[in-house]
């Protein structure tokens, strides 16, 4: 899918797969898909700052909904509340200090990520993490002053019952407990910023890019691969033991499984397996490969597919209730399951 087929770019950093809508966040704005028609709705980008008429900025490379099934879009500059009907953006405030931001609105403009943890929406900013409810309208902020942040530049931010991941750059992995107002900190116990030097001893690299929660498994992915971990344990993937890469956008768990996306394509880890998605384009056409190793990246089998990913670049995943795959690239939107026969 492509802006032939409605999306406002063929860019699109951020997928959102919902019961009723599918959101896609691009360089040039967000959309959503209908559900019934199969229709794509493109958002307005806000005429000027403050008009709240649009999203808060055309670069959109986040998306949540919900427990109302409102929309939030972080932005290059700003974050947008959207609830079917009006738009409302949120700033960082003017005059604000980023170093002293305990705060009347958002930390910073640059919103890499977005979730939400019953009324509270926690957004993960480059200096730092603010956390709005949308009940009271509060604010709070968190940063180098008052969590285990050794660099406050946030990238990925997920939940989970009563928890909070947060992926920062340069700190690794932090756990926020709601009930006890508690963060802990998960880094690289070999504190090397280039090399892995003992495999599974804890979060594969400090540079962590994004996290993902499901059935008691945290993963978090990195410039360097993919760990997960699962409140004792920790296990860690590079391309050396079955990723297409080490420079990974995304991570997204999904029941027992994790898909990871990377600069060279979409890969998958289930049943102790990984499967590995790209897109060919050679002397015999374009088509799609699945690579099928097992868990440590070993024994691969290479199949052939009629369809393919839309692009190796790949930034983000999401999946519908069915378990179908929703594929953000840098050249289209996917969605589907390859099958195919071998090569």
């Amino acid at each position: 899918l492509r802006k032939e087929q409605g999306l406002p770019d063929h860019w699109v950093y951020a997928v959102k797969a919902k019961p009723d809508r599918v959101y896609a966040g691009t360089r040039h704005g967000a959309a959503y898909m209908d559900r019934k028609t199969g229709k794509w709705t493109v958002l307005p980008v806000e005429s000027a700052p403050g008009a709240n008429d649009g999203i808060a900025y055309r670069v959109v490379v986040s998306i949540d909904v919900d427990e109302d099934g409102h929309a939030w879009f972080g932005t290059f500059k700003g974050l947008t509340w959207w609830d079917g009907r009006k738009f409302t953006n949120f700033r960082m405030p003017e005059g604000q200090n980023p170093m002293n931001p305990e705060p009347k609105g958002l930390i910073n403009n640059v919103v890499y990520g977005v979730t939400h943890l019953g009324d509270e929406i926690w957004i993960a900013t480059t200096d730092g993490t603010s956390v709005y409810n949308k009940k009271t309208g509060a604010w709070k902020s968190w940063y180098l002053d008052n969590a285990p942040m050794d660099e406050v530049w946030c990238y990925g931010i997920s939940s989970s019952p009563n928890k909070i991941w947060l992926a920062a750059w340069g700190s690794g992995l932090l756990e926020y407990t709601v009930d006890r107002n508690h963060w802990q900190a998960y880094h690289d116990p070999d504190k090397s910023f280039t090399v892995d030097l003992l495999r599974n001893d804890g979060i594969l690299s400090q540079m962590s890019t994004a996290s993902s929660f499901s059935e008691g498994y945290v993963w978090v992915s990195s410039y360097f691969g993919v760990t997960r971990y699962d409140g004792k344990n920790f296990r860690d993937w590079d391309e050396d033991h079955g990723l297409p890469s080490n420079f990974l956008n995304s991570v997204k768990a999904h029941g027992k499984t994790a898909w990871v996306s990377s600069d060279k394509g979409l890969a998958g880890f289930v049943n102790d397996q990984w499967y590995t998605y790209r897109r060919v384009s050679d002397d015999k056409g374009t088509y799609g490969t699945l690579t099928i190793a097992d868990a440590d990246g070993k024994g691969g089998k290479v199949y052939r597919t009629e369809t393919a990913i839309p692009y190796n670049f790949v930034w983000q995943a999401d999946f519908d209730q069915d378990g179908s795959i929703w594929v953000a690239t840098s050249d289209g939107l996917g969605h589907g399951i390859s099958t195919g026969k071998e090569e």
